[in-house]
């Protein structure tokens, strides 16, 4: 019976084809390729109004009456680059705690029933460059939402309790860390870019942890949070005077406080070639990551040309990595690379790999090889269209939805970016040639001089070809240094 209505379906999409076409010619389907892109329409995304308190709290708010939501959310000016040198992990150690203790008011365990009760949420962490909180609840339950969070924020009890057991976990993970090798090749990579001091490459021991008590929290608190190192975005069913007005209740009798930011190391953008390996005698495969520091910010003019660059050498499925080192060579299991550049530092270039620990240095020698052939040799126009295709085509999902609107004001808020850069860099986008990806090509990479991390089992590469015949190979020492305080 299948088969007939098969054939039956087959015979009336043949007659409906021959109906479509002039003298009953059937014309065969055009493949992607051959379907010519249209041009995108200009898009205009929605704009938050901002607004600046007494305290010098910024605030961002954007109606949206679709469901009787409410988003909260806060950038907090403190980060794990702020922490003090000897006291590593405090800055997340705060934010986690404030949220896990709560206040003398609200301990953690009634404030978790009270959220629980009311479908609400509240979250506190904190991050590289900044801390974050959230509340997510229903319009009429907003006002009670934030003066529970306002509550916790500006009076966090840090109980005991709370504090063991966040270490603990913190400590958990320490003993952890090398376990999974793309974290390991990740974390080595930035500590031998930027140094081991480095805010951004550096990393928690159970030294700092042992620092790290009650009184210390408290004093952090009391240093970095102030209204005027806070950034919100709401969002959600509410008129913009109604939650201004709610928002200088809550925030205003809250006085600011200067707060004096330590000065961050500069990274070193100098290229070096190294070559370092990490030695895992159990694993079957090597994990490798290679690169370089790129000197140049995202509001660079080149920014978009080097974007541009990265799609097309390593940016997905159709790049030429890919296409080359996996699909024609098959060394890889996955391959592919990023050039990530920041608001507010440096960048990296770099490439990935996971391969058979045998064909490590294979794997190795052919990224860089596609490297080189693109610095030298230069980009296609056809490679070029589809890179920005892709690109903008994928730009509108960073305007979907209204919670990422306000949080991209918040961001350009916080790196003193113009609030339409987003939108200039759509139009830059469209104005990138060739010559400019060619350019920015050989000035950008530097394939002679990157640093280059394997973590695998040198034992295994060295039987196919010596991973040690790679000039100046260091092994990395990754051995956590043990606890002194349980």
């Amino acid at each position: 019976m299948a088969l007939v209505c098969t054939a039956a379906l087959a015979a009336r999409v043949s007659v409906a084809l021959e109906a479509a076409t002039p003298e009953g010619i059937v014309q065969p389907f055009k493949i992607w390729k051959d379907v010519q892109p249209t041009e995108l329409k200009k898009f205009n995304a929605p704009v938050a109004q901002r607004y600046e308190l007494a305290n010098g709290m910024i605030v961002f708010l954007l109606e949206d009456h679709e469901l009787p939501i409410i988003d909260f959310s806060m950038t907090i000016r403190a980060g794990d680059l702020h922490e003090p040198a000897d006291m590593t992990g405090i800055n997340s150690a705060t934010a986690s705690i404030m949220r896990s203790g709560g206040s003398k008011t609200y301990p953690g365990d009634k404030l978790d029933e009270i959220l629980e009760n009311m479908a609400s949420d509240i979250h506190i962490g904190g991050g590289s460059d900044s801390g974050f909180a959230s509340l997510n609840t229903l319009k009429e339950d907003f006002d009670k939402g934030l003066g529970i969070l306002v509550d916790v924020l500006r009076n966090p009890e840090f109980p005991e309790e709370k504090i063991d057991l966040h270490m603990s976990h913190v400590r958990a993970g320490i003993s952890k860390r090398n376990d999974q090798p793309s974290g390991l090749a990740s974390r080595e990579f930035k500590k031998s870019l930027y140094g081991k001091d480095s805010p951004y490459a550096k990393v928690v021991e159970y030294a700092n942890l042992d620092k790290i008590d009650r009184a210390a929290l408290k004093a952090y608190h009391a240093k970095m949070y102030h209204p005027n190192m806070f950034i919100v975005g709401v969002v959600g069913d509410f008129k913009k005077e109604e939650m201004l007005a709610k928002l200088k209740a809550a925030f205003e009798p809250w006085a600011k406080q200067d707060v004096p930011l330590p000065t961050v190391a500069a990274i070193p953008t100098a290229h070096e070639l190294r070559n370092l390996f990490v030695e895992r005698p159990k694993l079957n495969q090597t994990t490798i990551m290679m690169g370089h520091v790129i000197d140049m910010l995202r509001n660079h003019p080149d920014y978009a040309a080097v974007q541009m660059m990265n799609e097309i050498l390593a940016g997905g499925m159709s790049a030429r990595m890919f296409t080359e080192v996996r699909t024609k060579k098959g060394l890889a299991y996955s391959v592919g690379g990023a050039a990530q550049i920041y608001y507010n530092r440096p960048g990296l270039f770099y490439c990935h790999a996971l391969t058979r620990n045998e064909q490590a240095l294979e794997t190795v020698e052919a990224i860089r090889e596609e490297i080189v052939r693109l610095r030298d040799k230069g980009v296609t126009q056809t490679e070029l269209d589809e890179a920005k295709q892709s690109i903008l085509n994928s730009f509108v999902f960073n305007f979907d939805s209204p919670s990422k609107i306000i949080g991209r004001q918040m961001s350009y808020e916080f790196y003193g970016y113009p609030m339409d850069f987003a939108e200039k860099l759509m139009d830059t986008i469209t104005r990138v040639t060739v010559e400019d990806v060619n350019r920015v090509s050989k000035q950008v990479l530097d394939p002679e001089k990157m640093l280059l991390i394997g973590v695998g089992n040198t034992a295994a590469v060295d039987k196919a070809k010596s991973f040690n015949s790679l000039p100046g190979l260091k092994l990395v020492d990754v051995t956590i240094p043990p606890q002194t305080k349980k």
